[in-house]
């Protein structure tokens, strides 16, 4: 029986038996070796972090966590650190939490904590859990001999904006800019409130302007200005902005995502297609960007194939994306592919049944799998919505005359 080994050892010309045998001794051991040293560590570090830790990833540990059974060294903490980071810079802030919480609730009080809850303010405020992003600021303004700084007040207005406090958040900026009139990312968020309340705002702009006066390599007010000119159909200019964003910062993942979508709307297919994949190469969890790529094969390629595989990638990141399981719905139902269909229409409904579409494809799918008992309810529903709906109305007349 041939040794694959050997053969190639042989072919780095180590012929020899006794040499050939050496080498696989070395090799042996030093497996044995880094196996024993990997399980070593795990033993250990699952010893350390003691049964007051959580490590279930859907479920990061509460913000007022403590570990008092034992103490953490400080090569753990610099291992928490420097993951949590990585996770940051991968776009990953869910996975960084977990991280980033083990080392407040082990050197609370101490300005490496100080340092984790800045970050975790921040991965709070990308995944969308706003009071939680308070609670951590709260939490850093508590430790003593921290100084609260702009940035600190910013991302406080930001969680507030977004729990619809729009009244405190504005005075908080305010207060930040009356310290610091020429703060870049303060002047910038007021120009993203302003636009929000007006589509077409010159107060906006003027802001927005500020902000890239005030720091010119801030690439933030060069993104949102872009994406104030987009959402005015400004493309061209919208697509400047986000040049010069990129000039600076070649790796910017949001940048080359939102090129996608200014090409996508320019109808260029093949350099949104560009924009979108360099994108996802740079952050593979993008589940939006993988949203807007399928609806590009979808639209403009027409390769419902590849459409399918990009909407299945967002809602392996993000499964209650509802526009990509309504989307990944449709192209299942197109293909026959019924059961899978029903599965992510239902998906795409979620709490929420009150879009008359997606019930309508929804019904259309347990008809054709001949689930009438099914079906049936669901053409109620639409008629509980709109009772003069007529493909409604005709589906439960057909569903409920004797068959």
């Amino acid at each position: 029986m041939p040794n694959p080994i050997g053969n190639l050892l042989a072919k780095l010309g180590l012929k020899a038996e006794k040499e050939q045998s050496l080498v696989f001794r070395v090799i042996v051991i030093s497996t044995a070796l880094c196996a024993v040293l990997i399980v070593g560590f795990w033993a250990y570090s699952r010893y350390i972090l003691g049964a007051n830790t959580d490590n279930t990833i859907g479920n990061p540990l509460p913000i007022d966590v403590h570990f008092t059974t034992r103490d953490v060294g400080d090569l753990d903490i610099e291992a928490h650190e420097l993951t949590a980071q990585r996770y940051m810079q991968a776009g990953r802030a869910a996975k960084a939490l977990p991280h980033l919480l083990r080392i407040v609730g082990v050197r609370s009080g101490e300005p490496v904590a100080a340092d984790a809850l800045e970050r975790m303010i921040r991965a709070y405020l990308e995944i969308g859990d706003f009071e939680k992003a308070l609670a951590a600021a709260d939490r850093l303004i508590n430790i003593p001999n921290v100084t609260i700084s702009g940035s600190l007040q910013i991302n406080r207005a930001i969680a507030f904006y977004n729990l619809k406090e729009y009244d405190e958040s504005a005075r908080i900026i305010r207060e930040v800019l009356d310290k610091e009139p020429e703060n870049a990312p303060a002047l910038c968020f007021m120009g993203q409130m302003e636009a929000a309340a007006e589509t077409r705002s010159p107060a906006a702009e003027e802001y927005f302007r500020r902000a890239i006066a005030a720091d010119s390599n801030y690439a933030e007010a060069k993104y949102q200005f872009a994406r104030y000119f987009e959402n005015n159909g400004d493309y061209r200019t919208a697509l400047n902005f986000l040049q010069q964003v990129l000039a600076k910062e070649p790796l910017n993942v949001r940048a080359h995502a939102r090129l996608g979508m200014i090409y996508y709307y320019e109808l260029n297919a093949e350099a949104a297609l560009r924009s979108y994949q360099t994108a996802l190469a740079l952050n593979p969890f993008d589940y939006n960007t993988h949203y807007n790529l399928g609806e590009l094969y979808r639209t403009l390629f027409d390769d419902n194939e590849n459409a399918l595989r990009e909407f299945v990638a967002a809602l392996d990141v993000n499964p209650a994306h509802s526009d990509a399981n309504f989307r990944a719905g449709l192209i299942c139902a197109e293909n026959g592919m019924l059961k899978e269909a029903a599965r992510y229409l239902e998906a795409s409904l979620g709490e929420n049944r009150q879009d008359i579409r997606r019930l309508l494809q929804l019904a259309a799918v347990y008809e054709r799998l001949g689930d009438r008992n099914t079906a049936l309810p669901i053409y109620k529903e639409i008629t509980n919505i709109d009772p003069l709906h007529s493909i409604a109305i005709q589906k439960i007349k057909f569903l409920e005359a004797p068959e």
